[in-house]
């Protein structure tokens, strides 16, 4: 049987899609984890000047006012600096 000119191009975008999927689960499979162990505890509701916070796994990333604070991450002010954090209990 002779082989039709969009056949080829069928199935190479079934096969695309198939590895795109495969792909997607992958990675999600690997983020999921760190997600959930993303929990926050409160938020950020004063900063002076600057502050940064660095999660379980390593993630550094510079607070904002009402950024979330992640349960055991390292928080760290810029010098004489100064954060306050609104907790889900509702302290300070």
């Amino acid at each position: 049987m002779p082989k039709r000119i969009g056949d080829g191009v069928i199935s190479g975008v079934r096969e695309m899609g198939m590895k795109s999927s495969v792909a997607i689960a992958a990675v999600w499979i690997c983020v999921w984890p760190l997600a959930a162990t993303a929990e926050s505890v409160g938020s950020a509701s004063a900063i002076k000047p600057a502050a940064t916070q660095t999660a379980p796994q390593g993630t550094k990333t510079d607070l904002r006012l009402k950024d979330p604070i992640i349960r055991k991450a390292e928080l760290v002010t810029a010098d004489k600096g100064a954060l306050e954090v609104s907790f889900v209990d509702g302290s300070k």
